[in-house]
């Protein structure tokens, strides 16, 4: 999979969730243990942060991050 092949969104999306990659100075990072009130690098995402971001987009949408949690659970995986 490219990061060319997915669908970016430009600008900064309203909140941070695992699953996203932004692009933030032609550098693409994943967003990976964001909590729900957006907390990504060990802080708050401000305003100011989200506005550094020139697009987004979803890697792993959150229906297939939580299929496959559910799958690790059922054959033990991490245990």
């Amino acid at each position: 999979m490219s990061i060319r092949n997915l669908e970016w969104t430009k600008g900064a999306p309203e909140r941070l969730e695992p699953g996203m990659v932004v692009l933030i100075d032609n550098c693409v990072l994943l967003v990976g243990n964001a909590s729900p009130s957006g907390r990504l690098w060990g802080g708050q995402a401000s305003e100011e942060d989200l506005a550094t971001v020139d697009a987004w987009a979803w890697l792993v949408k959150p229906h297939t991050l939580e299929w496959i949690a559910d799958m690790a659970k059922a054959h033990g995986v991490g245990r």
